[in-house]
């Protein structure tokens, strides 16, 4: 019976982090949103420009564009919690379960 319970509470644990690294994007997108609409490109964009120019709330820490820079079509920005990593790799991408490159 333990087992069963630990085993839940695993599972719980890991939904919780998943949650909390979406979230985390769900709240940067209108920062991108914005900054596309004022520049009408992502070239040029980074977690620091997201946060001094559009959302001071936004904890960089929380946030990496990955290793490839964004263009003037797309993005690739990503969340983790506790070892969970979520991406959103352009404007109309779902969120996906792992790294950006």
């Amino acid at each position: 019976l333990s087992m069963v319970a630990l085993s839940a509470y695993i599972g719980y644990r890991e939904r919780a982090h998943d949650t909390a690294a979406q979230e985390n994007i769900h709240r940067l997108v209108p920062s991108i949103q914005g900054y596309f609409v004022d520049h009408d490109s992502y070239a040029g964009m980074t977690i620091t420009e997201l946060t001094t120019g559009y959302d001071a709330s936004i904890d960089p820490g929380l946030f990496s564009l990955g290793s490839v820079a964004p263009t003037q079509s797309t993005y690739c920005v990503q969340s983790s919690s506790a070892g969970r990593t979520w991406r959103k790799s352009g404007p109309t991408a779902p969120l996906q379960p792992q790294s950006c490159p």
